[in-house]
């Protein structure tokens, strides 16, 4: 059903007063410091390149800081990949050791852990 313009206006900002805007803010850890709005990695004060999806994988973890975060979470969220396929799937696992080992390379030490059978849990 149409409606006007003004009501439509007046929909969009009750619908907007409804919205809690959760401000973004940089992940700061003791070896480690996540840009999420810059989208950059500074692992003991020196730049990591990471990829895209190294970098929403990281994200992601550092933001459930010691809890599990389990592979099909992970996939789903950052790829987008059903249950059924993300069992199947090796691209976490190679995404994770890539990221591992660039961040152990400016020695921020393991931050990932991988929990058998059930996912991984970022600690600092």
């Amino acid at each position: 059903m149409p409606c006007t313009v003004p009501e439509l206006a007046a929909r969009f900002r009750a619908v907007l007063r409804r919205v809690r805007w959760a401000p973004i803010e940089d992940l700061v850890f003791p070896s480690l410091t996540i840009s999420v709005t810059g989208r950059t990695v500074y692992s003991n004060g020196q730049w990591v390149d990471v990829s895209r999806q190294e970098f929403n994988v990281l994200v992601v973890l550092a933001k459930e800081v010691g809890r599990i975060v389990s592979r099909e979470d992970l996939l789903r969220t950052i790829w987008a990949v059903p249950v059924s396929v993300a069992a199947r799937s090796n691209v976490l696992t190679v995404c994770i050791s890539s990221l591992r080992g660039k961040l152990e390379a400016t020695s921020a030490g393991r931050m990932i852990h991988t929990v058998r059978g059930i996912g991984y849990v970022f600690r600092t």
